[in-house]
């Protein structure tokens, strides 16, 4: 969810505060994403950070994994009616 509130806010200072991280454990966790995907997500200026075409293209993606699977996980859970089979 870093990714997605950074892709959000375009400031590392305040997703640190939402998540009780510092700012360099947010910058290292987007750098280990890019580092993994191979494609930089932000642009780094001295005016802040802006998202890339492939930073949005990845925040639809994850976006729509997580509402997916938020989803799923809502399902599955409606599923569990917490009955008990007994034999005997």
């Amino acid at each position: 969810y870093i990714y997605l509130e950074l892709a959000r806010a375009l400031s590392v200072r305040e997703v640190s505060r939402r998540f009780s991280l510092s700012p360099s454990q947010v910058s290292k966790s987007i750098q280990k994403i890019e580092a993994d995907l191979g494609v930089k997500l932000f642009e780094r200026t001295s005016r802040g950070l802006q998202i890339t075409s492939a930073g949005r293209e990845f925040n639809e993606k994850v976006k729509r994994f997580c509402d997916d699977f938020s989803a799923s996980a809502g399902t599955v859970k409606s599923l569990n009616t917490n009955r008990r089979l007994s034999v005997g």
